[in-house]
């Protein structure tokens, strides 16, 4: 037997982790330098002084692992079976690219497009020339989706009768600043566009939030979304977004305060994300932005105030197949003029466009360049051990290389420190799992 390459031995406090299957063990101090051994040399002799139960659970968990076995060859034979699953489509629909805010960190160009009627057909026939379709899902996006409601009602509806006559499972959401999310239309999205989560973005507290995603002629919207967000628990799963950086990173536990007293604790899921630069329309704004092992501490410290709050929260690491849905060449991003993208960070720029709906081929040479991703072919990621909980993260920011991005700027904060993630669950695995059962 060998030891698997994704090992993470932290001997000091005696926690034992395998990214690759995610096992975690707590390892007995008596046992510690017995396994540090074993790890290091897993020879007959070294194995045969290890208890049975002990070692079976080391192979359990991945720690362990046949000679033969080849874990780059595995990674990357299940990154490809879920980038060509070929039974899926998933869309990302952009019915216009104007908004109704004016972030200060938006990287996308406001323009005044919306998506007509000849589109909204070409896109019912693109879902109905799939074959074999059998499940379809569909993100809302923008721009501000909800300021073309009409669009995304009507669309949805041929759609969802599509999907009902053809047995294909049909799932949707919406990401959306929520200031049009008012409980009429939450309520017909639910009904008539089937949409079952909605993401939000709360950026901190009134003064700080309506600063940094004020109306687009001005004026505040903090408390016009949690009017609408109370309503939108009832009926969908709710994720509260937090954009952070530096201008707002030290009032993200007073938000969380506020969502704690008006009683969402146990109705959504608050994510926080690192603000970057990753388009040519908001590189000025790279200055307020961390870098992201700076970022990794400040997100756990998030994380953990969640946590003792009683909101779920992504505190524990989980396996990568593909880093983004973006590789795969059964999805797309739609533009409100029929024109098809791979990322949505791309949507508004004219070259980083990849097809049309009336000429939707899977392999265009700017398509090639996302079919073609792979994090292996990257001798950082290739060699890195956190790779199966990440697999090159973001494929967009690790193809365009801007000159204002460093390559280590795409990596996820377990690169920077999985052990205080995994000390914190470990140390607090009982409450986390009665939190995460409703108990």
């Amino acid at each position: 037997m060998k030891a698997s390459r994704y090992n993470f031995f932290f001997k000091e406090d005696g926690l034992l982790f395998n990214a690759v299957t995610c096992g975690l063990a707590q390892v007995l101090p008596e046992n510690v330098d017995l396994i540090e051994k074993v790890l290091e040399n897993p020879c007959e002799n070294n194995l045969s002084a290890l208890d049975p139960d002990i070692k079976e659970k080391l192979i359990e968990g991945g720690f362990l692992i046949e000679d033969d076995v080849d874990e780059l060859a595995f990674l990357e034979a299940r990154y490809h079976l879920a980038q060509f699953a070929p039974d899926i489509l998933s869309l990302t629909i952009v019915p216009t690219l104007n908004c109704n805010f004016r972030c200060v960190y938006c990287f996308e160009e406001k323009l005044n497009l919306s998506m007509g009627d000849s589109v909204i057909e070409s896109i019912i026939s693109f879902i109905q020339s799939r074959d074999n379709l059998k499940r379809l899902t569909v993100t809302w996006y923008g721009g501000e989706p909800l300021l073309e409601q009409d669009t995304i009602l009507a669309l949805s509806e041929k759609v969802v009768n599509h999907c009902n006559n053809n047995n294909i499972k049909f799932r949707a959401g919406i990401v959306t600043n929520g200031y049009l999310l008012t409980p009429s239309l939450a309520k017909l999205l639910a009904e008539k566009a089937r949409v079952e989560w909605i993401q939000i973005t709360l950026d901190g507290p009134p003064d700080i939030h309506n600063k940094r995603r004020p109306l687009k002629g001005g004026g505040a919207t903090f408390d016009t979304i949690i009017s609408n967000l109370l309503a939108a628990v009832n009926l969908f799963r709710v994720a509260v977004r937090v954009n952070v950086d530096k201008n707002n990173v030290l009032f993200i536990p007073n938000l969380i305060n506020i969502l704690d007293e008006i009683g969402l604790k146990q109705r959504i899921m608050v994510a926080p994300g690192r603000v970057s630069a990753p388009t040519i329309v908001c590189k000025d704004y790279m200055q307020n932005c961390f870098d992201p092992k700076t970022y990794s501490n400040l997100q756990f410290q998030i994380y953990k105030t969640l946590s003792e709050f009683g909101f779920q929260s992504l505190i524990y690491p989980k396996l990568v197949t593909i880093p983004c849905i973006s590789v795969s060449p059964f999805f797309f991003v739609i533009g409100p003029k029929g024109e098809l993208y791979k990322c949505w960070e791309t949507v508004g720029i004219e070259k980083e466009v990849v097809g049309y709906l009336d000429n939707p081929k899977v392999l265009t040479p700017n398509s090639a360049k996302w079919l073609n991703y792979n994090p292996l072919k990257f001798k950082n990621c290739k060699r890195c051990n956190v790779l199966p909980i990440c697999m090159g993260s973001c494929p967009y920011h690790q193809i365009q290389k801007y000159s204002w991005l460093k390559p280590s700027d795409n990596c996820p904060p377990w690169k920077y420190n999985l052990k205080d993630y995994l000390f914190y669950v470990a140390a607090n695995i009982n409450d986390l799992y009665s939190k995460t059962e409703g108990g």
